[in-house]
C-alpha cells in the first residue's frame, strides 16, 4: 500500500493543476532555511509524520524569517510527534484560511469492500478520530469502484453525506 506524506500529496495535487502553497521538503535545518529564504515570507513548518494531530502534538510551527524556519526545522527534525521519528519537514508559506477541510482515501480490508474508499470531512484541521467522534455528521465515505474510479456523480453523493453548517458549496465546471 502507497502512503504519502503532506508534501508528497501537494506534489500529485500540484501537476493535475490544483493550487497549493508554495513549498518544498526539507531534511536539514539548513535546508529548511533555504527554502524559506526563496519563499520570501512567513512560512510554517510540518513535521512530516504518518499521523493527523501534528498541531496539537506541537509538529507544526510557524516563523516569520528564514532563522526563525531554520530554528523551528531544527527543533522538529529528529524528534518524535505521535510516536514517530521526524525526519523531513514541509516549509511552506502562510496563507489565510477561510475554510478547511479534510480529505483522505484509505484501502480497506473489510471483506464487504476489499479497496479505496474516499474520506471527505467538512472540519479539517484537527484530527480526522477527533471529528469522527465528535461531530460523525460532518463526514461521508464514499468505497470507489476501483475499475470505474470517481465520478462527478459520485463526488455530489459524498458531498451530500455531510453537513457543511452554514458554509455553502457551489458547483463550477
Amino acid at each position: 500500500m502507497a502512503r504519502l506524506y503532506e508534501y508528497q500529496g501537494k506534489e500529485v495535487l500540484a501537476k493535475t493543476g490544483i493550487s497549493v502553497p508554495q513549498g518544498k521538503s526539507a531534511a536539514s535545518a539548513e535546508e529548511a532555511r533555504k527554502i524559506a529564504e526563496g519563499i520570501g515570507r512567513p512560512v510554517v513548518i510540518k513535521a512530516q509524520v504518518w499521523a493527523t494531530g501534528r498541531f496539537k502534538a506541537g509538529g507544526i510551527k510557524f516563523a516569520d524569517t528564514p532563522e526563525q524556519a531554520e530554528d523551528a526545522a531544527r527543533s522538529l527534525l529528529g524528534a518524535e510527534i505521535k510516536g514517530l521519528k521526524v525526519e523531513r519537514v514541509l516549509v511552506e508559506e502562510q496563507v489565510r484560511v477561510a475554510k478547511e477541510f479534510y480529505a483522505g482515501v484509505i484501502v480497506s480490508n473489510s471483506y464487504k469492500i476489499k479497496g479505496p474508499v474516499l474520506i471527505f470531512s467538512s472540519e479539517g484541521g484537527s484530527s480526522i478520530e477527533e471529528v469522527a467522534g465528535r461531530n460523525p455528521e460532518r463526514i461521508g465515505q464514499l468505497n470507489v469502484d476501483y475499475l470505474n474510479g470517481v465520478s462527478l456523480d459520485d463526488v455530489k453523493s459524498l458531498f451530500s453525506q455531510v453537513s457543511f453548517d452554514g458554509f455553502e458549496l457551489s458547483e463550477t465546471a
